[in-house]
């Protein structure tokens, strides 16, 4: 047995003898019978104990004395032709029901329902809606057969669990299964079913539908978890199995986060479609297709200067006149060739990609492929599919070299989860330099490779349970002041604009802000995870590779306070906080603060790295060693007086550290390729790469797995280092190379 505090991946538990709880397997829909009840585990058992009744299952809460879960005479199995058993395995605070379906047949067959029938809630209950944010309210079957919750995964629920209970318990129900491998949805329900005689009364009912099939011949075992919280417990409690599942099987947050708010521009709007201007597009001065993209790029650049420094354009193409029911457009760039003042001048537009300002091009229906413009037909793109390919990537490239560092991607909803997963992937590849943001509120699964958006209107909370899987997630929450007008019943002051934005903020959502108001430092996306998710359940930062040491939490009344660092409490023996430079005057999220002190930021780092790299070779840690040193050089060069000379003077280089080949690192993953370039690049210092690849070796029979070689820029190794070791997927070797240098 485990604790629900340390949960292991599922298919690597091992129930330890001296705790089995005689768990049974049942052939579905055997014969009732009276079964002997499933002893408790020793002390501490969390005070509930399961049992089995004629097949069903019954929970009791043995410090109160209170059934939570008695059986209402609903089958555990339903509208499943395959061979299937279950089994009942008591865990600290709940436990788990595996079904296990075997395919016998030479057709593939439907997978069917399975439900938990009996929840002894009250007539009202909380339920927590896990789609958006975290929002709680009270639900209420008015005493006949209601439906509440009845959302599907990965297409409206962020993960597949459920969470609701009453003043004195809480249950969380999560369903454990690897939907890339078996690419299929399912949809997770909770509802006050309809009588039955003998069903002790009116009751919930918990039911997991899988909306799939098992093909032939095959063998496959789902896992539901229950887990309760007693009052004054976290209901995040209830969810660590899911957690210890989707971390070890999906990894952690894959990109850089970055909090700073976006503006949103529209080079076309529906309203302007006109016979004049067939494409919609917006200021007539502007029209790209007749003054080229010079006019739009001046008006973009002048963005810095209100605080902005990143930017979305939606519609760069212009839209359907004929057909709008298919816009936003697949073909969102490439249609603008055909106009030769946007043709020559792409330029224009990739030189507002600078420094100080992050472009973003929004792409519409990205996995619709549309061959012609303003056409009344499309197809879901298949990655497999070479003609599908080209013609995205045709709209990717023309994308990259118009200066898009991000590319937005509207709707990314018709694929199967797999597909959709692979080709989300396969665009990284192609365009490892560009971060990609998914519409609308897109599952865990693809949040952890991309950033999510959200409607800010909807937002009541943290998003928790995305703080909960991925903290360092990027969340970007789209506030439009026409809805925030009819929220109000007024249209909003400048003051209630700004508001609604560090409300936003606040929340830990990135704004993407519909209007053009002035910034302030305190509009940054807070790293909320350090307030939402309670220390015990929080992920080490070895699950993503975002942290920010110098990050401040805006707070609703416009203050900013420090959070907690994802770096060691200690550092050296020193306290962390109270290292001189260890945080920049005006926080990390003030527009004019400066980065806090590398050589502080370092020796937090060494504080945690030589626990981590302990089992490396010699090799490697004189590599470490050898870098820091390098590092502290630059350091004193770079802080050295104005004019002075000598190996102080502020124009000297950084020292070149020879790094020889039988001490380079070698970086081997399981994770997708896409995961390496991630981890080793630095987007808030201006979206560096620290490494250069010297050699790819792949593994013909794991195509998601690879061996990279890369050589480090000393500058940022140590913490692009801390990263890659405090990822539970991924190993750092040191393997001989060939005689020299590089």
């Amino acid at each position: 047995m485990r604790t629900i505090d340390k949960p292991r991946p599922l298919h690597m538990l091992r129930v330890l003898t001296a705790l089995v709880l005689a768990s049974l397997a049942h052939p579905a829909g055997a014969a009732a019978r009276v079964d002997p009840p499933i002893p408790p585990p020793p002390p501490p058992n969390e005070g509930y104990v399961t049992t089995l009744v004629n097949n069903r299952i019954a929970m009791t809460d043995t410090v109160t004395g209170r059934a939570v879960l008695t059986p209402n005479l609903s089958g555990v199995l339903a509208d499943c032709a395959a061979n299937t058993t279950f089994q009942v395995t008591q865990q600290p605070g709940g436990f788990d029901l595996a079904v296990t379906y075997t395919n016998n047949t030479s057709q593939q067959q439907e997978l069917g329902r399975i439900i938990v029938g009996g929840w002894r809630f009250p007539q009202q209950l909380n339920v927590w809606d896990l789609r958006h944010d975290s929002k709680v309210f009270v639900d209420d079957h008015g005493g006949h057969d209601y439906t509440s919750v009845n959302f599907t995964y990965p297409m409206d629920l962020y993960s597949p669990v459920l969470v609701c209970g009453d003043a004195e318990h809480t249950v969380g129900v999560s369903l454990l299964y690897p939907v890339m491998e078996w690419d299929h949805t399912i949809k997770l329900t909770l509802r006050s079913p309809y009588r039955r005689p003998g069903d002790q009364g009116r009751n919930w009912e918990i039911e997991a539908r899988l909306l799939g099939q098992i093909p032939a011949g095959e063998t496959r075992t789902y896992t539901l978890t229950f887990r309760m919280a007693r009052t004054g417990e976290h209901w995040l409690r209830t969810l660590v199995t899911y957690q210890s599942f989707f971390q070890n099987l999906y990894g952690g947050v894959q990109y850089e986060r970055d909090p700073r708010p976006v503006q949103a521009m529209f080079i076309a709007e529906i309203g302007n479609l006109s016979p004049t201007n067939p494409r919609g597009f917006c200021q007539p001065t502007r029209r790209p297709d007749i003054h080229g993209w010079a006019p739009w790029a001046a008006h973009i650049s002048t963005l810095p200067a209100s605080g902005y420094n990143r930017v979305m354009l939606w519609a760069p193409s212009g839209l359907y006149r004929n057909n709008q029911n298919m816009n936003y457009p697949f073909n969102f760039l490439t249609p603008l060739n055909a106009f030769p003042a946007a043709a020559n001048s792409w330029d224009e537009l990739a030189a507002q990609s600078r420094p100080d300002l992050e472009l973003g091009l929004y792409w519409g229906y990205p996995q619709r492929i549309m061959r012609t413009w303003d056409t009344s037909t499309s197809e879901v793109l298949d990655p497999d599919n070479s003609e599908h390919v080209a013609l995205a990537f045709a709209e990717l490239d023309q994308a990259v070299a118009a200066g898009a560092q991000m590319i937005g991607l509207d709707a990314y909803t018709a694929m199967g989860p797999a597909d959709a997963w692979r080709w989300l992937n396969i665009m990284r590849e192609h365009a490892p330099d560009t971060r990609f943001m998914l519409e609308v509120s897109p599952c865990d699964i693809f949040h952890n490779v991309a950033a999510s958006w959200v409607f800010a209107n909807e937002l009541q909370t943290a998003h928790v349970l995305a703080d909960f899987l991925h903290p360092g997630h990027e969340t970007w929450a789209a506030i439009m002041f026409n809805v925030l007008a009819n929220r109000l019943g007024h249209r909003p002051s400048p003051a209630e604009k700004a508001a609604e934005v560090r409300r936003v903020a606040a929340l830990g959502y990135t704004p993407l802000i519909f209007d053009s108001i002035p910034l302030t430092s305190d509009m940054s996306a807070a790293e909320h995870w350090t307030l939402s998710v309670p220390p015990q359940y929080r992920l080490a930062l070895g699950m993503n590779q975002n942290f920010n040491p110098g990050e401040v939490q805006p707070q609703l009344d416009g203050t900013n306070t420090l959070t907690s660092a994802w770096f060691p409490d200690r550092a050296d023996g020193e306290p962390v906080r109270t290292l001189e430079g260890a945080l920049a005057p005006g926080g990390g999220n003030a527009a004019s603060a400066p980065a806090a002190d590398t050589a502080v930021v370092m020796k937090m780092i060494a504080g945690f790295v030589p626990t981590r790299t302990a089992e490396l070779p010699p090799p490697a840690r004189h590599l470490v060693e050898k870098l820091a040193a390098a590092e502290s050089e630059s350091l004193a060069a770079r802080h050295a007086a104005p004019g002075q000379t000598g190996a102080g003077a502020t124009t000297a280089k950084a020292p070149k550290v020879s790094v020889p080949r039988t001490n380079t690192m070698r970086i081997s993953t399981a994770l997708p390729t896409r995961k390496l370039p991630a981890i080793m690049t630095d987007r808030p210092n201006g979206g560096a790469v620290v490494r250069n690849r010297v050699g790819v070796i792949s593994d013909p029979n794991h195509p998601n797995r690879r061996k990279e070689q890369f050589v480090f820029d000393p500058t940022k190794v140590l913490a692009a280092l801390s990263r890659v070791k405090r990822d539970s997927k991924t190993q750092i070797t040191v393997e001989p190379g060939t005689s020299g240098e590089k």
